[in-house]
This record gives C-alpha cells, structure tokens and sequence, in this order.
C-alpha cells in the first residue's frame, strides 16, 4: 500500500536479507564473502538493478548483473502503488476502504487464495517501490546524484526482447509475422500507459521506426525493435551510462542468436528473444543428452559397458512389493 501499513519492497528486504546471512555465514561453507556476485534476468535484472542503487545492500555484494532488466525499465518502480494494492485486494475479495482493512484482509489468505487472486490481474506484477528505505528516491534521481553501489556491473540485453514471449503473454497479433502501420499506432497507443511513451510522442515514435514502410513483415520487426527499446534497450544503456559516468567499471553486451533446442513454437526469425541467453548462462548447450537405456559399467578385471543392471530382479521384486501393499 506504499504507506506504514505495508510499505512494500518485501521481495527486495528478503533480497538484502540473503545477502546479510551469505555475509556473515558464507565463509563456513567455503565460499568468500568479500567476492560476491548478483544477477538475474527479466525482473530479476530490475532487483539487481536496485539493489546496486540500494544502500541498504552497500558492501553486501562485489560484482553485479543485470540481463534484459533495470530499474528503468518502465512499470518496474512506482511511487503510488496502492493502486497496485488494490487491484490485488479486489481480485482477493477484500475490502479496499482503507490500508488497514486491505492489509488485514490479505494477510488472512492462504498463499493459494493469494495465487488465485494474481492470475485474475491483467498484468500479475507488482512494482518496486519508491519507500524511502530500499530506494530513499527514484532510480533516476540516484542515478543523477551518482549515490549508488559502484561495483562492476554488466548490462546486457536481447536483440529482440519483444520478439515472442513477451507479445504471447501480452496477447500481441504478432505471430503471424505481418503488421500494417495503423495496427501498430493502435498497439502502442494502447501500451503508452505501461510503456511511459506520451501520446503527444507516439507519431514521431513511428515515423522514426516505421517511417513510410509498407511491407507489413518489415512492420512488425520494426514495430518489435520499437517496443524492445522502450523496454530494455535504452534503459540499459542509460544506466550503464550512469554507472560509467560515476566513476565505475560497467560492461554491455547484445545477444542475437536463436537457440536451436527453444521452443518449436518460436518462428526462426527471432534472433535473441526475451529470456533466449539463459539457455547459454545455464550451459545448456554444453548439457550431456541423457536417455533412458539405463547404461551401467561392468567393473572386473575389465570394465565393459552393459545396460539393464538387474532388470528381471527389479521387475520382479517390485510387482511382488506392489501386490503385498495392495493387500
């Protein structure tokens, strides 16, 4: 409710939390708590993002990296988010007449109740805070005042970040891979609150990407390109700015290549979609393919590989097992 009923940003105090505890207790586990790495990708980007901003995080992390998500990435940070608080409280059955009542109602759901609620909302995140305590003002400000973390920080984004996930789950007509220039005016028209894009900017915002094509394949790729700007690409490079301009080391990179193992929904021309680089960030494509021979190694005075290590006795004890249960 961003008041001192719920202030918010509980996602971001358990953040700084696990942090404290790999602070202090780390060490007992062979690691280092002077050599501490964050990163995270899509809204974990944007907690990376604030937490170097943060100075409730300050010293508590060595390295930072943010993929395809800061904290100027618009929709992610809020100053009014009781609005937020009760469209989750309506979709929860609560009472929204005052913060208290809200809070107490919500506090008494079940973590299902609460679940339930959120699939009801049309977009199911909840926004950063501007508390006074997590972010004592906006990124933007912090950002202008250089009063940051400045620890090496990569910043990366996706070649198409709006190229198919994001456009599915928004319920976007780009699948069909053809955009005529009214559709696309109309969506953004329609995205301006969420995308921060004034109205009054929306025409030159087409004509700078559009300008006067008429090919509607050509369209939609510049229409994507238009939307992954807003979103990621140029606040990313904003905050590198920022954080180069303080004085801090600060890497960039751009990742444009469709994994082959994505999904078989995905069309080929998407080259670096939302989410694409964490199939490499994971090593999936160095992951050994396993099957379902069930290979073992006969080990004697030679080792030679088999498969079906006591086959008939597993088959056997187990039918004898589950008859014994169900009597």
């Amino acid at each position: 409710t961003g008041d001192e009923y719920s202030p918010g940003n509980w996602g971001h105090l358990d953040q700084v939390a696990a942090l404290r505890w790999v602070h202090d207790n780390i060490a007992n586990f062979g690691g280092d708590p002077g050599s501490v790495t964050i990163f995270g990708e899509s809204a974990g980007g944007e907690s990376v993002s604030v937490l170097v901003l943060s100075p409730l995080a300050k010293n508590l992390f060595h390295r930072a990296i943010s993929e395809s998500g800061v904290a100027l990435t618009p929709g992610m940070v809020s100053k009014e988010v009781k609005p937020v608080a009760e469209q989750v409280a309506i979709a929860a059955g609560c009472k929204t007449t005052t913060s208290a009542v809200m809070v107490n109602c919500l506090r008494q759901k079940t973590e299902d109740e609460l679940l339930e609620a959120t699939r009801k909302l049309n977009c199911p995140f909840l926004p950063t805070a501007i508390d006074g305590v997590v972010l004592p003002k906006a990124p933007e400000e912090i950002l202008a005042e250089k009063n940051f973390n400045t620890v090496p920080y990569m910043v990366g984004i996706n070649k198409q970040e709006f190229g198919w996930l994001l456009p599915l789950i928004m319920g976007y007509p780009l699948s069909v891979g053809k955009l005529d220039q009214k559709t696309a005016t109309s969506l953004l028209r329609k995205s301006s609150p969420y995308l921060n894009v004034p109205e009054d900017v929306i025409p030159a915002a087409i004509k700078e990407y559009l300008g006067g094509a008429e090919d509607p394949v050509k369209n939609r790729d510049l229409f994507v390109d238009l939307i992954g700007d807003v979103l990621f690409a140029v606040p990313s490079v904003i905050v590198a700015r920022h954080h180069r301009d303080a004085g801090a080391t600060v890497y960039m990179y751009e990742f444009q290549y469709h994994p082959s193992f994505s999904s078989d929904l995905k069309p080929e021309m998407v080259m670096g979609d939302h989410g694409d680089e964490l199939f490499s960030v994971f090593g999936a494509p160095f992951t050994k393919e396993y099957n379902q021979k069930e290979g073992y190694l006969k080990i004697g005075a030679t080792t030679q590989a088999a498969q079906g290590l006591k086959d008939k006795e597993v088959a056997f004890w187990t039918k004898v097992s589950t008859k014994e249960a169900a009597e």
